[in-house]
């Protein structure tokens, strides 16, 4: 008996993240087309990632609401020179007037190289971080709740304050 529930709650999650994946592939669009962009660019292929929609659907309900969505890319094999070859210009094309980049940062020793986007619409707060380290090349997509952003923000500034007595 015991089996026979455990197959109807793991059938429950699996429709369920399906349900929820959909409207998720949908609404990105936007990061796919980023995707494709550096990887017809600089004749990249990104590495798939398995059971990505259960764990951005796992993220969803575990943050309560506070994550929305979640999309990564992995290029591996990059050629450091990427930066120099203008990966910033080709993100800020790709991406659009609604995306600003607040972070941009280098390291010259390592060579390491991240740029941070944000986007507020929607109700929903959006990141997309870029981050080039030894070869490889990582794309990270968070759709956040404005209303739970809000509240985090709210919290650190009262904690700050309250360290600072």
């Amino acid at each position: 008996m015991r089996m026979a529930w455990a197959r109807v709650g793991v059938a429950a999650m699996v429709v369920g993240a399906g349900l929820t994946a959909a409207p998720a592939l949908a609404a990105d669009r936007e990061f796919r087309a980023v995707v494709t962009s550096i990887e017809q660019r600089y004749a990249l292929r990104h590495q798939r990632i398995p059971f990505l929609g259960l764990v951005s659907f796992c993220a969803r309900v575990g943050s309560v609401g506070a994550i929305k969505g979640m999309d990564i890319a992995v290029f591996n094999d990059v050629s450091p020179g990427l930066v120099s070859e203008g990966l910033d210009a080709a993100l800020d094309s790709e991406l659009g007037p609604s995306w600003h980049r607040f972070v941009s940062t280098r390291e010259p020793a390592s060579g390491e190289t991240t740029f941070v986007y944000s986007r507020l619409d929607d109700r929903k707060f959006s990141l997309l971080i870029a981050s080039l380290d030894g070869g490889s090349l990582s794309l990270v997509k968070l759709a956040l709740s404005e209303k739970e952003m809000e509240a985090f923000v709210r919290r650190e500034e009262w904690a700050q304050k309250r360290a600072h007595r």
